[in-house]
Protein backbone atom coordinates (compact mmCIF):
# COMPACT_ATOMS: atom_id res chain seq x y z
CA UNK A 1 0.00 0.00 0.00
CA UNK A 2 2.83 2.81 0.54
CA UNK A 3 4.46 1.72 -2.58
CA UNK A 4 1.32 2.55 -3.95
CA UNK A 5 1.03 6.22 -3.00
CA UNK A 6 4.73 6.53 -3.58
CA UNK A 7 3.79 6.06 -7.11
CA UNK A 8 0.78 7.78 -7.41
CA UNK A 9 2.47 10.85 -5.33
CA UNK A 10 5.14 10.75 -7.91
CA UNK A 11 2.88 9.82 -11.13
CA UNK A 12 0.96 13.13 -9.87
CA UNK A 13 3.92 14.94 -9.50
CA UNK A 14 4.88 14.37 -12.96
CA UNK A 15 1.72 15.10 -14.36
CA UNK A 16 1.83 18.91 -12.97
CA UNK A 17 5.22 19.56 -14.40
CA UNK A 18 4.41 18.34 -18.08
CA UNK A 19 1.06 20.65 -17.05
CA UNK A 20 2.85 23.48 -15.94
CA UNK A 21 5.41 23.10 -18.93
CA UNK A 22 2.41 23.17 -21.39
CA UNK A 23 1.01 26.32 -20.39
CA UNK A 24 4.58 28.05 -20.03
CA UNK A 25 5.67 27.75 -17.01
CA UNK A 26 2.74 29.15 -15.10
CA UNK A 27 2.98 32.40 -14.18
CA UNK A 28 5.57 35.61 -13.74
CA UNK A 29 6.35 36.89 -10.48
CA UNK A 30 4.74 40.26 -10.09
CA UNK A 31 5.43 43.01 -7.95
CA UNK A 32 4.19 46.42 -7.64
CA UNK A 33 5.19 48.18 -4.11
CA UNK A 34 3.12 51.16 -3.31
CA UNK A 35 2.25 54.09 -6.04
CA UNK A 36 1.30 57.61 -5.33
CA UNK A 37 0.55 57.81 -9.00
CA UNK A 38 -1.51 54.34 -10.15
CA UNK A 39 -3.76 52.53 -8.39
CA UNK A 40 -2.90 48.58 -8.21
CA UNK A 41 -5.57 48.38 -10.83
CA UNK A 42 -3.66 50.81 -13.54
CA UNK A 43 -0.19 48.91 -12.32
CA UNK A 44 -1.73 45.60 -13.02
CA UNK A 45 -3.69 46.74 -16.56
CA UNK A 46 0.08 48.16 -17.63
CA UNK A 47 1.70 44.30 -16.71
CA UNK A 48 -0.93 42.48 -18.59
CA UNK A 49 -0.39 44.92 -21.63
CA UNK A 50 3.22 44.20 -21.26
CA UNK A 51 2.95 40.36 -20.93
CA UNK A 52 0.56 40.06 -23.53
CA UNK A 53 3.42 41.73 -26.16
CA UNK A 54 6.06 39.74 -24.45
CA UNK A 55 4.13 36.56 -25.23
CA UNK A 56 3.45 37.02 -28.60
CA UNK A 57 6.59 38.84 -29.76
CA UNK A 58 9.10 37.12 -27.74
CA UNK A 59 9.11 33.59 -28.61
CA UNK A 60 11.40 31.11 -26.81
CA UNK A 61 12.11 33.45 -24.48
CA UNK A 62 10.68 33.44 -20.65
CA UNK A 63 9.54 36.69 -18.13
CA UNK A 64 10.48 35.48 -15.05
CA UNK A 65 9.91 38.55 -13.12
CA UNK A 66 7.74 42.10 -13.83
CA UNK A 67 7.86 44.81 -10.81
CA UNK A 68 7.18 48.55 -11.07
CA UNK A 69 8.97 50.62 -9.02
CA UNK A 70 8.01 54.20 -8.45
CA UNK A 71 11.37 55.89 -7.81
CA UNK A 72 12.63 54.11 -10.64
CA UNK A 73 9.89 55.15 -13.02
CA UNK A 74 9.79 58.56 -12.34
CA UNK A 75 13.53 59.22 -12.30
CA UNK A 76 13.77 57.39 -15.87
CA UNK A 77 10.57 59.34 -17.65
CA UNK A 78 11.82 62.79 -16.16
CA UNK A 79 14.99 61.53 -18.02
CA UNK A 80 13.16 60.77 -21.10
CA UNK A 81 11.34 64.06 -21.23
CA UNK A 82 14.87 66.07 -21.37
CA UNK A 83 16.00 64.11 -23.95
CA UNK A 84 13.05 63.74 -26.00
CA UNK A 85 10.94 65.98 -28.15
CA UNK A 86 7.86 63.42 -26.45
CA UNK A 87 6.31 64.99 -23.22
CA UNK A 88 5.54 61.97 -21.46
CA UNK A 89 2.78 62.89 -19.08
CA UNK A 90 3.35 62.01 -15.63
CA UNK A 91 -0.04 60.64 -15.10
CA UNK A 92 -0.59 58.74 -18.44
CA UNK A 93 3.20 57.14 -18.44
CA UNK A 94 4.41 54.65 -16.56
CA UNK A 95 7.65 52.24 -16.78
CA UNK A 96 7.83 48.68 -16.20
CA UNK A 97 10.84 46.53 -15.38
CA UNK A 98 11.27 43.02 -16.04
CA UNK A 99 13.61 39.76 -16.29
CA UNK A 100 13.42 37.16 -18.64
CA UNK A 101 15.88 34.32 -20.14
CA UNK A 102 16.35 33.02 -23.75
CA UNK A 103 16.30 29.18 -24.56
CA UNK A 104 17.65 29.44 -28.44
CA UNK A 105 19.25 31.78 -30.79
CA UNK A 106 16.45 34.48 -31.24
CA UNK A 107 18.29 36.76 -33.76
CA UNK A 108 19.16 40.19 -31.34
CA UNK A 109 18.82 38.26 -28.14
CA UNK A 110 21.88 35.62 -26.78
CA UNK A 111 20.89 31.99 -26.21
CA UNK A 112 20.55 30.83 -22.64
CA UNK A 113 21.01 33.85 -21.46
CA UNK A 114 19.44 36.01 -18.92
CA UNK A 115 17.99 39.60 -19.53
CA UNK A 116 17.61 41.82 -16.14
CA UNK A 117 15.72 45.03 -15.90
CA UNK A 118 14.38 45.14 -19.56
CA UNK A 119 12.29 48.73 -19.44
CA UNK A 120 8.98 49.13 -20.94
CA UNK A 121 7.64 52.21 -21.19
CA UNK A 122 3.82 52.81 -21.49
CA UNK A 123 1.37 55.80 -22.60
CA UNK A 124 -2.11 56.13 -22.68
CA UNK A 125 -4.54 59.01 -22.98
CA UNK A 126 -6.40 59.49 -20.10
CA UNK A 127 -6.75 57.44 -17.12
CA UNK A 128 -10.13 55.13 -19.01
CA UNK A 129 -7.98 54.62 -22.05
CA UNK A 130 -6.09 51.37 -21.92
CA UNK A 131 -2.41 51.19 -21.79
CA UNK A 132 0.27 51.42 -25.17
CA UNK A 133 3.69 50.24 -25.07
CA UNK A 134 5.33 53.21 -26.34
CA UNK A 135 9.24 51.15 -26.74
CA UNK A 136 11.12 48.71 -24.80
CA UNK A 137 14.46 47.25 -23.85
CA UNK A 138 17.52 48.42 -22.55
CA UNK A 139 18.45 52.36 -22.12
Amino acid sequence: MKHYRRFFALVLAGALLLACAACGGGGVRMSFGKSDLFSEDEIKSAADAVIEKFNSDFTGCTMTKLWYDEAVSTDALGRKNLHSEDDLDPDNSILLLCNFTTSADLGPFEPNSTYRQWAWTLVRENPDSDWIIQNYGYG
